[in-house]
């Protein structure tokens, strides 16, 4: 015969721990206060801005309180100020934010794959014309434009492009060119997932009617020069990951206009020679203290990652150069 199961419990019959070995209130086992959703609101705290503790020695000069007592109100104070200030009506920026561990990696490695930032003058030996690298970073970019690439792809090209150039002289025209074709074509082959173009469409859009053939002997000269090392890190995917770690601290749609307005910089940065000395870490950051100066101050970025203030304020000085110089030619 099958037992049902009561539809309620008597509670009168649920046993009960003695008083002697019933739990002790976590108060009297650490020295800690009680929660304050147990206690009223300290008459000095402002409902409106975060809670600030008052000095724990403030009027306090002829009082009779002792040493311990005033660490135990300063530590009640603290507590009370960390576990209320998520209930108050806090800014965004006044909680700090962790660096994810893939951030942590893009900063550790970001020295690597970078290209020689004098090779104009070392490699090249001074043959190419002032013009001829901004001339081909525009190149890279409007075929980028024509094929709907992100502007991490356009960072991609270009890296190649001066890393190839870093170590290998080239002096002919159509073969820059023909150079920087084939370095968009490779780069959208790593940075791009649903939109990796035809190597076809390539050598029909090239400058001087490069052929399929060019473009992919070009290709293996190439990846042969950079020995595969075709993964640099981007200031896209730093200031990308950046946000992530952020998170709630930003919302979304501010975080979109960050985005597009750092991007601005990274583009006039890309088509500036002297812009190579610069780190992409510190590019990101420069950018960051220029669109966005009291929210980059009071995350307090430059302690936390360790930067050098001299090379950053140089970076951004320039940044905002470039932005000027650019402004005044669209005049």
């Amino acid at each position: 015969m099958k037992r049902s199961l009561p539809l309620s419990i008597d509670t009168s019959s649920t046993p009960t721990l003695p008083p002697n070995k019933m739990a002790r209130p976590l108060h009297d086992v650490y020295l800690t206060p009680t929660s304050p959703c147990e206690m009223p609101l300290s008459k000095h705290m402002n409902p409106i801005r975060p809670y600030e503790p008052l000095s724990t020695t403030q009027n306090r000069r002829d009082s009779g309180v002792d040493m311990a007592s005033d660490c135990l109100a300063a530590a009640r104070d603290q507590c009370l100020a960390a576990q209320t200030q998520p209930q108050l009506a806090l800014t965004p920026l006044a909680v700090a934010f962790a660096p994810s561990k893939r951030l942590l990696n893009l900063m550790n490695r970001q020295h690597l794959h970078l290209p020689n930032p004098f090779y104009d003058s070392t490699v090249q030996q001074g043959k190419m014309q002032n013009d001829i690298r901004p001339t081909l970073v525009n190149w890279c970019s409007s075929l980028s434009q024509e094929f709907q690439f992100n502007t991490e792809t356009v960072f991609l090209s270009v890296n190649f492009l001066d890393r190839y150039l870093s170590s290998t002289k080239v002096v002919r025209i159509q073969q820059l060119y023909l150079l920087a074709s084939s370095c968009v074509y490779l780069a959208a082959k790593f940075g791009e997932e649903l939109k990796e173009p035809c190597i076809s469409d390539v050598s029909a859009l090239s400058m001087f009617g490069s052929s399929i053939k060019d473009v992919k002997r070009m290709e293996a000269k190439v990846l042969k020069e950079l020995k595969w090392e075709l993964t640099p890190v981007s200031p896209q995917s730093i200031l990308s990951e950046l946000l992530s770690s952020i998170g709630e601290l930003f919302p979304t749609v501010l975080k979109d206009k960050i985005t597009n307005e750092c991007e601005v910089f990274f583009s006039l940065a890309l088509s500036d020679m002297s812009m190579l000395r610069f780190q992409p870490a510190m590019l990101v950051f420069s950018a960051l203290s220029l669109v966005c100066p009291s929210a980059y101050e009071r995350l307090g970025l430059t302690s936390m990652f360790r930067l050098n203030v001299n090379t950053l304020d140089v970076c951004r000085k320039m940044l905002g150069f470039l932005a000027s110089k650019q402004a005044a030619q669209s005049v």
